[in-house]
């Protein structure tokens, strides 16, 4: 398939795309003791939680387990340990730390394999001030692709290709979390250009100024956290997209069936039933 095809495709649907990621940022960010998702926490609560370095282990393996980053035996406490001294530690450098990290959890997981999903994750919530982005196999395809774009595009995009060798991954990206980060970073100043990403941010900021929690406060929250989290949603979308016409031979362009119709209304509401489609609002659980 075409590599120019996929990112007119990805194009022609930005907004469905956008629409997608902020029904789905907004669906985690509720409430922290919010009981309606349970066992699986908001992201409110996992914020709020680490905050300070009193994680305990049961914590940890709600987080892994919620999260599903670590598949595998793991020595909950030795890895509450692990992030308590993160939070802890003034010297943070997202590039260098969430690797640093990832090679510690190793070492307290059964099959010893490298945990950077794990590890971003957990950088992503224990520093929030700082510029994390979380890696995961779907925004991988979002990132390679944009790092495609501005190569010589001499040989096709590594998609699929993922950037860790996680506890249940067999095999390794060729490239580091340096090289996903830059990805990322290209991607979120494209989006800061975005007027619908704009729209969607601040549906979702409006969703935040609406429910107690952590996330209300630019102290606790920076902008530019928010903003990263709207991003890993869309990043997940957009691989979503890009691994569906690729497995299925769709067109891209071509929305799923469950999709169609899907858009941002001009309504900025408080309520996301009144921002998306009946059939998007139930399928992620409104």
């Amino acid at each position: 398939m075409n590599t120019e095809t996929i990112i007119e495709g990805l194009a022609a649907i930005h907004d469905v795309l956008i629409a997608k990621a902020l029904t789905d940022a907004i669906a985690v960010c509720g409430p922290p003791e919010d009981p309606s998702r349970l066992p699986h926490r908001s992201e409110q609560y996992w914020l709020q939680t680490f905050a300070t370095p009193d994680v305990t282990p049961e914590q940890m393996r709600g987080f892994l387990a919620s999260f599903q980053h670590v598949r595998e035996k793991c020595d909950y406490g030795e890895a509450a340990s692990l992030v308590n001294q993160l939070i802890e530690s003034r010297d943070f450098d997202p590039l260098s730390s969430v690797e640093c990290l990832a090679d510690a959890l190793r070492l307290v997981t059964e099959r010893r394999k490298t945990q950077t999903i794990a590890a971003s994750s957990l950088c992503m919530f224990a520093k929030p001030a700082a510029k994390v982005f979380v890696v995961s196999d779907l925004p991988s395809y979002a990132a390679r692709l944009a790092l495609w774009t501005r190569s010589d595009r001499a040989s096709p995009p590594l998609l699929g290709v993922p950037f860790h060798a996680d506890g249940w991954e067999e095999d390794c990206g060729t490239d580091d979390y340096a090289t996903y980060a830059q990805a990322c970073d290209l991607i979120l100043d494209d989006m800061r250009a975005s007027d619908a990403f704009g729209k969607a941010l601040n549906r979702f900021m409006d969703h935040l100024d609406a429910v107690p929690g952590p996330m209300r406060a630019r102290d606790g929250a920076p902008l530019d956290f928010i903003e990263r989290r709207l991003l890993e949603k869309l990043m997940t979308c957009e691989g979503w997209y890009i691994r569906y016409w690729l497995e299925t031979e769709a067109h891209p362009g071509k929305l799923a069936r469950t999709d169609e119709g899907a858009a941002l209304s001009g309504v900025v509401s408080r309520r996301p039933q009144d921002v998306f489609p009946k059939d998007i609002a139930t399928k992620f659980g409104y």
